[in-house]
């Protein structure tokens, strides 16, 4: 009877430890899910979608700067229908759902003259086919634009002039006569977009500091993608970071950077980037040249010659998620197994006494 004893507890031993391992796997796996998910399986946002509930066929302009019966300020659109909030940093004023549909030279949708006091939101506004700008930002702070797509303008599809501490999020300006987005004498503004097959330019930024344009991408543009300048009597173009970004296809150049001093270009995909990666790591080995007056250049262009690396224990391995625990989670696992391998001792020594 003791050896039937003696082969229970070492086969529950071993299913003890099939059963730690396979925990460390799975949750490798949900991470690695995670990692996939957040990013569409491609790294780029999902496709453009059109607004509900509002169908306007009129211009929206706020500008709140005007005064007097019937100026088109903050507290004139907060009156409307489709227009909420309070405007403050947790109530902001929002603007949804909304598909404007005009035959105007004006910009489809104007927010002018907000001050640094206010905060609003545009999300899931759908522009397009405005003879003007799709979205027109001027001098304006605090403001969210998400979920939009402002494609197939006359002119451009998102304009901006003078703005500052805002994002710019999931926006397509796609297939516009000129930029997809110009911005002129704006900091601290991020921008997740899709600007593509335009007919000039990407995404322009003059005279801006301290903006992030990061996972957008920048496809098929008659002449460049991303073009970084500075006009006189301006501010430099300084500060500003293009990271993880994927350029294709655009005629004339991918980027261009004719600041005074580079901007950092780091951590992109260029489809006509001529170097090799012999180390497999996903960058290429030599950077990538960015034309223009600034000499910058991304010096971690993501690359990849088709190979890949041999799996490690660094690779994506148990080992890395074990590492990756903080000291208490490491003591609660280890406790659960010195438990439950107490626990199968006391099952197989009563299992002893009843065989």
């Amino acid at each position: 009877m003791k050896t039937n004893s003696k082969i229970f507890l070492f086969i529950s031993c071993c299913v003890l430890v099939l059963l730690a391992l396979q925990s460390l796997n799975i949750g490798d796996n949900e991470r690695t899910m995670a990692v996939i998910d957040s990013e569409n399986n491609d790294g780029l946002i999902d496709n453009p979608k059109t607004a509900g509930n509002w169908n306007l066929e009129a211009i929206i302009l706020v500008d709140d700067s005007l005064t007097g019966v019937g100026a088109q300020n903050w507290s004139w659109a907060v009156a409307q229908a489709w227009c909420s909030g309070a405007g403050t940093e947790g109530d902001p004023f929002l603007f949804e759902n909304i598909t404007i549909t005009v035959d105007d030279a004006s910009a489809g949708l104007a927010i002018r003259n907000s001050n640094s006091t206010t905060y609003f939101e545009l999300n899931n506004i759908t522009i397009v086919n405005a003879n003007g700008d799709g979205l027109e930002l001027s001098n304006v702070t605090n403001g969210v634009v998400g979920s939009s797509n402002f494609s197939l303008c006359g002119d451009t599809g998102l304009s901006m002039v003078n703005v500052n501490n805002t994002v710019i999020g999931s926006t397509y300006c796609l297939n516009n006569t000129v930029d997809g987005i110009c911005a002129i004498d704006c900091n601290n503004v991020n921008f997740t977009v899709d600007c593509s097959n335009n007919g000039q330019y990407g995404l322009i930024l003059s005279s801006c500091v301290n903006n992030t344009v990061i996972l957008s991408q920048f496809i098929d543009n008659v002449e460049i993608g991303v073009v970084i300048n500075e006009i006189a009597e301006h501010s430099l173009s300084e500060d500003n970071v293009i990271t993880e970004n994927t350029f294709e296809g655009n005629l004339v150049e991918n980027g261009l950077d004719n600041s005074t001093e580079p901007n950092d270009w780091d951590g992109n995909e260029w489809d006509d980037y001529g170097g090799a990666d012999k180390d497999d790591d996903g960058i290429g080995d030599t950077p990538y040249d960015i034309s223009g007056s600034a000499g910058a250049e991304d010096a971690l262009p993501v690359f990849s010659d088709g190979t890949e690396p041999p799996a490690t224990p660094h690779n994506g391995g148990n080992r890395d998620l074990w590492e990756e625990m903080d000291p208490i989670t490491q003591a609660i696992f280890v406790g659960i197994f010195f438990g439950i391998f107490i626990g199968i001792l006391v099952i197989s020594k009563f299992l002893q006494k009843i065989f």
